[in-house]
């Protein structure tokens, strides 16, 4: 009698887990439609690279600091280094895998700018590790 409670115990908790996870995935892509900005100062090296909302904190002064805005309908926005230091925002496109937790971003050519797999995502916090495209 033990060890059927304990299987069906140990199969719910599996079909909860399943289904937090499931949920916390689409949680997560909605998290990432706003602006993010490179937040180079809290990097962990060679772990992940972190990003905040744009408007989390006034940034220090920086020559290059790079801005992803994920839109809706899978649009967004990034920003570009010129070789003269100036900058602009480029469009693209960008898609979430929920499954392997992969952002891809696009430039207006359809071809890959970068590869990053989601460590972490928080309203206030994005944490990624750079893929080879």
């Amino acid at each position: 009698m033990r060890k059927i409670i304990a299987v069906t115990l140990i199969f719910i908790a599996g079909i909860i887990n399943t289904s937090c996870n499931e949920n916390n995935n689409i949680i997560q892509s909605a998290l990432l439609n706003k602006s993010w900005t490179y937040s180079y100062e809290e990097n962990v090296e060679d772990q992940f690279e972190v990003f905040r909302p744009t408007n989390y904190k006034k940034f220090p002064p920086s020559r290059f600091r790079q801005v992803f805005n994920f839109k809706d309908n899978n649009l967004c926005e990034y920003l570009v280094l010129l070789p003269n230091d100036s900058q602009y925002m480029n469009n693209g496109n960008w898609e979430f895998d929920e499954k392997t937790n992969i952002i891809k971003i696009y430039n207006e050519n359809s071809e890959i700018l970068c590869i990053y797999e989601v460590i972490e995502l928080r309203d206030n916090l994005l944490k990624v590790k750079a893929k080879n495209p």
